[in-house]
């Protein structure tokens, strides 16, 4: 628990053994955790979050509870954006456990931890061990209000929606060669609004290209400052499904990047993959002339849609991303192990280079190094940061 006073802690026991709340509450005071509450079912643990007066940053969650289970806890944190932290702790066989877990991220919610039952103090070491500084709910949780496209507009007029960047490692030499630039919404009343929230109304509406404009503006800016400070590294941006039929993007991408003394090699443009196949025409036209201008090309979330191979053969990728799913926990998962494998060998033997997103632990960092893969992005390395404070923290990792 580096960088943590435990005393300042708050944490949440969601179970419905009696003995269970008692061993894990006893482990808890022993390392000095300061807030410590019990729970026997999620619907009381749903009640006692929404009028907590602090902040929780950790929540211990059994699966199988009557009245609200675990998995239906799951939903209702996610529907309420709770940011604190999240360990599944159950009897259940390995397998539902995997599936919950991938539950959780699909989610989007911070889980840092899968437990078999019983529960022991070794078991409790290793959880505790993966808290993260700084990786705590901000304010008593409550549901947010839906936004809208005409929110979305204004934001972007307003200047509210900035980028966080999250670095990109490779391997084998452990330096940073790139970065991926992310959207962020910071809302004058409602506070940080998720990507999951505005993303896809961005996707299905008018406001797709200047949401698009402003993260490729930003992340070219933050490139210059960094390049003129000595580090030269790739910027990595998404492109959305409305993106790729905006038969002009090629030309405006390349005008911009002119525009800020850069070159396309500086620019890797992420397309998912399930993207690519809602209007085929007009999207293989706006890549291959992207790839023909120089910019980098990289197949997101590989291995989540139906059409990955085919896509593959399609279009000349520079790179292809291993979805999270699949490198999260994948040391234990023999499943995801095998999909990730695979995925490594078949981008070897098309010459293009691979990216292991997700990876959380040390253990997911050494499944990527065996497996061979190239790149690796997570949480272990850094979470999402603003991109003024990326050079210190490119400095200290060097």
């Amino acid at each position: 628990m580096s960088g943590f006073d435990p005393a300042s802690l708050s944490v949440m026991v969601v179970d419905d053994t009696k003995l269970m709340r008692d061993v894990a509450l006893a482990y808890l005071r022993r390392y000095g955790i300061g807030h410590c509450s019990a729970y026997a079912d999620g619907q009381e643990a749903m009640e006692a979050l929404a009028n907590a007066a602090r902040p929780v940053d950790l929540i211990l969650l059994d699966l199988n509870m009557p009245v609200m289970d675990g998995i239906e806890v799951l939903r209702h944190l996610a529907a309420r954006h709770f940011q604190g932290q999240l360990a599944l702790i159950s009897g259940e066989n390995p397998r539902l456990l995997r599936t919950a877990e991938t539950l959780a991220r699909a989610h989007e919610l911070n889980i840092i931890g899968v437990v078999e039952k019983p529960l022991t103090g070794a078991k409790m070491d290793a959880l505790l061990a993966h808290l993260k500084p700084g990786q705590r709910q901000a304010a008593p949780v409550l549901p947010l209000l839906p936004v809208s496209e005409s929110d979305l507009l204004d934001a972007l007029r307003a200047g509210d929606i900035s980028i966080a960047v999250q670095p990109k490692i490779s391997l084998r030499e452990r330096s940073v060669v790139g970065v991926e630039a992310l959207a962020r919404w910071l809302h004058p009343s409602r506070g940080i609004i998720p990507p999951s929230d505005f993303v896809p109304i961005a996707e299905t509406g008018s406001a797709a290209e200047p949401l698009f404009d402003a993260v490729l503006e930003q992340a070219l800016a933050a490139l210059v400052r960094w390049h003129r400070q000595g580090h030269r590294l790739q910027m990595a941006i998404n492109i959305s499904a409305a993106d790729l039929t905006r038969l002009k993007l090629p030309d405006q991408v390349a005008s911009a990047v002119a525009r800020h003394g850069l070159v396309a090699e500086d620019l890797l443009l992420e397309v998912t993959e399930s993207r690519l196949i809602q209007d085929l025409a007009p999207a293989l036209e706006v890549v291959t002339r992207l790839r023909l201008k120089g910019f980098g090309l990289s197949i997101d979330d590989f291995g989540t849609g139906y059409s990955s191979l085919e896509q593959l053969q399609r279009i000349p990728f520079d790179e292809l991303k291993i979805d999270r799913r699949f490198v999260t926990g994948a040391a234990a998962d023999p499943s995801a192990r095998a999909i990730m494998a695979s995925s490594i060998r078949l981008a070897r033997s098309l010459g293009i280079g691979t990216v292991a997103e997700g990876i959380e632990s040390q253990e997911d960092w050494d499944c990527a190094l065996r497996l061979g893969c190239d790149v690796v992005q997570g949480y272990l390395i850094a979470p999402p940061m603003a991109a003024d404070d990326f050079p210190a923290w490119l400095s200290a990792w060097k």
